[in-house]
């Protein structure tokens, strides 16, 4: 049995608030309110409904990736800088304001915070 102080201490401390911090984050996610990402939409063939029906699959198949990878720092900071411009070009150019498509963007976000090996700064 280790004893509390020392490195060990401290790393089972951070380890202890990201896993707490990870459970609240799943049980808000648990509790929201459920929204149709792929609803009435897709059955409209129009150039704007395939675009979202495509761009909502590539999203949701990235946020599978991130969840099952490990993420240094670096690769967090990443993906997050590559979450914000996806953001803004998605919605200046090609979508324009999605609220789907900004809610899975945020999920995104939240999975690569949940992956990171470090605690990222907020």
């Amino acid at each position: 049995v280790q004893a509390s102080g020392g490195a060990g201490g401290a790393r089972s401390g951070e380890h202890r608030r990201t896993a707490s911090s990870a459970i609240e984050r799943n049980v808000d996610r648990l509790f929201s309110e459920k929204i149709v990402i792929f609803g009435d939409q897709i059955t409209k063939a129009s150039q704007q409904a395939i675009l979202s029906g495509i761009t909502k699959i590539a999203i949701k198949s990235l946020i599978e990736c991130i969840r099952l990878s490990t993420l240094n720092l670096d690769a967090f900071k990443l993906i997050n800088v590559s979450i914000v411009f996806l953001r803004s070009e998605l919605a200046e150019k090609i979508l324009g304001e999605d609220s789907v498509v900004a809610f899975l963007l945020d999920e995104a976000q939240s999975a690569a915070a949940d992956r990171c090996c470090v605690e990222p700064e907020r």
